[in-house]
């Protein structure tokens, strides 16, 4: 016979690795996104300044 996983215990001890990952995750994004916003706002200080507008 094969081997007898409980789901249950299974479930339990993954949901927090899960849940982390997603956390994690998330704050990449936010990171990501606000580093992007950043650049693009330096950018636009940047051509206003070479060229006057």
């Amino acid at each position: 016979m094969g081997i007898v996983i409980d789901m249950t215990a299974y479930r339990a001890a993954m949901r927090p690795a899960v849940s982390d990952a997603c956390r994690w995750h998330a704050a990449i994004e936010s990171i990501t996104r606000s580093n992007i916003r950043l650049a693009a706002a330096w950018q636009r200080v940047l051509i206003r300044t070479w060229f006057g507008v």
